[in-house]
């Protein structure tokens, strides 16, 4: 897709794409539609020239047979805090990646681009679909778990012509918030548990979503192995998800 940027005299820039007109002196490269849209057709190159406000500018597109793989790929932040997947079973995210060529072309957000299909150049996956499920790009969550969940993305290359498949992983925390009259244990952020040493204390947050219910009493009953872990309470702290 064709931008066209402009510089003002104060050196400020502004796209102005759509107060522009467009036009590609194609000469069987390029493929020029939809007033702003290039696609390659065969080796060769074809230039591009846009036109704001009686300026003109122009740009030679190559088009090349070489393939160019994908170099590196960066996640894009959509979690809570702490990369947590927070929320109700069944909640779920759209998952975000940057994409990095090797002729240094970028992607700032390929999973955003309307003319391409980003199912072609990544693929995402969980090793833990029964914790957090993910289906395209979307990242369910499933259930609570004890440590984070490795959400991983690949280069894909479905010719099998580039051999290199550079991927990075997302470490994610699970945390289901408590349903109406239920009780959650463990951090809201982050792991629930987080590990400690033989001889440290751990302090556990108890979650009850009580909702517009006037909360009474309640009861909670944890077990555990008593040989493994020893239980005191030192003071109690609650905290009510939806409270009025």
């Amino acid at each position: 897709m064709l931008r066209v940027t402009a510089t003002l005299s104060d050196s400020s820039t502004h796209d102005v794409t759509t107060q522009s007109t467009i036009s590609v002196a194609e000469n069987g490269a390029t493929s020029f539609h939809n007033s702003k849209y290039v696609d390659g057709v065969a080796a060769g190159t074809s230039t591009a020239t846009g036109n704001f406000s009686n300026v003109s500018g122009s740009l030679v597109i190559t088009v090349t047979a070489d393939r160019v793989a994908i170099s590196n790929i960066q996640y894009i932040d959509v979690f809570e805090k702490q990369t947590t997947l927070l929320g109700a079973a069944g909640d779920s995210v759209d998952l975000r990646v940057k994409v990095e060529f090797a002729d240094s072309t970028q992607f700032n957000d390929v999973t955003a681009l309307s003319w391409i299909d980003w199912a072609d150049l990544v693929e995402f996956s969980s090793p833990l679909e029964n914790i957090i499920s993910v289906t395209g790009r979307s990242a369910t969550l499933v259930e609570n778990y004890w440590k984070t969940v490795d959400i991983k993305v690949q280069a894909l290359c479905a010719s099998g012509a580039i051999t290199t498949r550079p991927s990075t992983i997302e470490t994610v925390a699970a945390n289901l918030e408590p349903e109406l009259g239920d009780v959650d244990l463990g951090s809201r952020y982050g792991i629930q548990f987080p590990p400690r040493l033989k001889g440290e204390t751990l302090s556990v947050d108890v979650r009850v979503n009580a909702n517009s219910a006037p909360l009474i009493t309640f009861q909670i009953v944890m077990k555990f192995d008593s040989t493994k872990v020893a239980a005191t309470v030192e003071r109690c702290r609650l905290t009510l998800s939806n409270p009025h």
